[in-house]
């Protein structure tokens, strides 16, 4: 499961067209370290002196802010209020716009950092992936400095333009022109969707989105007969549906990755979006994670090359099924223990944390997960599975010491694996067997 958000503004009052600040260097470079997780870049930064995560996203031409940690409370300056719509046909969000906002990370650093506010609670990212991530940096972050991301050592390198040294690390890479439209990067890539087809197609060089590769279908670019439904990601406003399948080949300059996963969205969710003329899809983190990236906005150029992860099988979701947090619960230190029987909600979590401490030092607050989706016809949805259904155990692994990455990453695992799981419905217990079953 991955996560990528689109919208468009309709204004309640005037906003600039840009809406861009200037991030400034103290040094010659900063050397920010991320979390990787779902194919998504994560990083730590402070705005208006409070501690939030952010998504950074390339193919996003705003930064947005959903959520805020519920115990703080952050002061914005010069808000607007205005009207957002997302990629499905539901009644427009309400949403705010705000500027002369500080964010820094460590000591890079924006004096006008300008964003969408959206406070929306059916987003839960941290359901979704396990991490409690607040919003999304987008394109400005990219524009005054030469970016590096290295996705093996899990850090992002800011370098200051007259820093020498940096050149001298491009000569090893290989280099490539990209197209800048609305501070967002457009690469050319070749894609073999049979034998004797291969396209040339301009992609959306995308962080934000965890797929490796999504098409939008048209006369030409079709799905193969070979796909099944799923839910492929979180629009404002709702879930965006579509096909997923496999393509013959993705070529990047001289890099070929064969039997790529690919993700075609509905036609819905494609006709709410405001394409780039000659844009046939994006680009993302499951292909970008295979490569280490320089970027180069001021000179419209990426330098990139591979690393471990090139060779590694393009994978998806073999058991049809996704789990999401559902709150918390107390389990005592000793995991051979029963768990006491409540749950305790995300939101209402930091309520309880200083009294726990204080009367039941051996007691802690572990995850519950909960189906919240299941693909029809798959595996899970054969054997009985159901949405709501509480997870208990996978494979004799207790739920709660368990994250949502860890369980994604058994799914994805190998055809043929057997999974045994146990899961709560509505008090009963019920344990399910099957295998992995690979049908792309």
């Amino acid at each position: 499961m991955f996560v990528k958000f689109f919208f468009y503004v309709y204004l309640f009052s005037l906003i600039p067209n840009a809406l861009f600040g200037q991030w400034q260097l103290a040094d010659d470079k900063e050397i920010i370290p991320f979390e990787f997780t779902h194919n998504l870049i994560i990083i730590n930064a402070k705005v208006n002196d409070k501690e939030l995560k952010f998504i950074l996203d390339t193919g996003s031409e705003r930064n947005l802010l959903f959520s805020i940690p519920e115990k703080d409370s952050i002061d914005f300056y010069n808000v607007k209020e205005i009207k957002l719509k997302g990629v499905t046909e539901n009644e427009p969000i309400i949403g705010m716009y705000s500027e002369n906002n500080r964010i820094q990370i460590g000591n890079y650093q924006n004096l006008n950092f300008k964003t969408l506010i959206v406070l929306d609670n059916n987003i839960n990212l941290v359901n979704k992936i396990g991490v409690p991530v607040n919003g999304v940096l987008g394109s400005d972050f990219f524009r005054n400095h030469l970016i590096e991301i290295d996705y093996i050592k899990k850090k992002i390198i800011v370098y200051d333009k007259q820093d020498q040294s940096s050149l001298s690390l491009l000569k090893k890479y290989n280099t490539k022109a990209i197209t800048l439209i609305n501070g967002k990067p457009y690469l050319n890539c070749t894609i073999g969707l049979s034998t004797n087809e291969n396209y040339n197609l301009m992609l959306l060089m995308d962080t934000g989105l965890g797929d490796g590769l999504w098409l939008f279908e048209n006369d030409s670019i079709k799905s193969n007969s070979n796909f099944f439904f799923d839910i492929l990601g979180r629009g404002l406003g709702g879930d965006i549906q579509g096909k997923k399948s496999r393509i013959d080949y993705l070529n990047i300059d001289d890099f070929k990755l064969p039997q790529a996963i690919v993700s075609y969205p509905d036609s819905t969710a494609v006709k709410m979006l405001e394409l780039v003329k000659g844009r046939s899809g994006s680009l993302g983190g499951e292909v970008l994670k295979r490569f280490n990236w320089f970027i180069d906005y001021s000179n419209q150029l990426v330098y990139f090359q591979k690393n471990k992860n090139y060779t590694v099988p393009f994978s998806y979701n073999m058991a049809g099924v996704e789990f999401q947090h559902a709150g918390s619960q107390l389990i005592e230190k000793d995991d051979n223990k029963t768990p006491y029987n409540f749950r305790i909600t995300s939101s209402d979590d930091f309520v309880y944390l200083e009294s726990l401490k204080r009367v039941k030092n051996n007691m802690q607050l572990k995850p519950i997960f909960e189906i919240y989706a299941i693909r029809k016809n798959s595996i899970a949805d054969r054997v009985g599975l159901k949405i709501g259904d509480l997870l208990v155990s996978i494979n004799k692994q207790k739920a709660y010491n368990l994250d949502i990455q860890k369980i994604t990453d058994l799914f994805q695992s190998e055809e043929g694996k057997y999974i045994t799981i146990e899961v709560n419905r509505k008090g009963k217990l019920l344990k399910f067997k099957f295998q992995l079953e690979k049908v792309l």
